[in-house]
């Protein structure tokens, strides 16, 4: 009888720990950060580019002056947490294969204005600067930035954005699709 006894309790107790592990692994599995990146094609998943705005030197009207051999690229993107727990951006990274890697952080600043024809430009204020923070089940939007360049990429060149947050790095791949400002061949 005490045999018996000792042989379902020890069962009962292997089940149960089984039970509790496999539960503790499911929750850390959801604890886990997960950020994506969301790229559209079309209009909004072409890269803008802007020229570099020379803030030491001005022009009779008291304006910056535009520095047409450097580039500003501007990237629209959605970032979306999809875990329990806010994530911070600390700094982005895109890598572009044949040029240097240029890193976006809470030191970068941009024009925000980006030529489209000779006489007209756009303004890209909808911008995502690094330090921020997204709440879970989250999402921003916004253009990313990154310069200066003194080269702009052909189409369908091959990028790897790294993302560095407080919990994780992320890479994720794209394509670029350039939109060449006016005056550039």
């Amino acid at each position: 009888m005490y045999e018996s006894f000792t042989f379902w309790l020890s069962v009962f107790g292997s089940i149960t720990g089984f039970a509790a592990l496999i539960m503790h692994f499911w929750r850390f599995l959801q604890e886990l950060p997960s950020l994506n990146f969301y790229f559209p094609s079309g209009e909004r998943g072409k890269m803008l580019i802007g020229y570099i705005t020379d803030y030491g030197h001005m022009d009779a009207y008291g304006q910056p002056l535009e520095d047409t051999t450097k580039f500003t690229f501007y990237i629209w993107a959605r970032a979306t947490n999809n875990s329990e727990k806010p994530i911070t951006l600390l700094e982005i990274i895109l890598e572009i294969d044949g040029f240097e890697p240029v890193c976006l952080d809470s030191s970068s600043s941009c024009s925000r204005i980006v030529p489209v024809t000779k006489t007209s430009t756009i303004s890209v204020a909808d911008l995502i600067k690094p330090v921020i923070t997204i709440d879970p089940y989250s999402a921003i939007e916004g253009n990313l930035f990154f310069g200066p360049y003194t080269n702009i990429p052909a189409d369908n060149t091959k990028a790897k954005l790294i993302v560095k947050t407080s919990r994780k790095t992320f890479k994720t791949k794209l394509l670029l699709h350039p939109v060449l400002p006016p005056n550039v061949k």
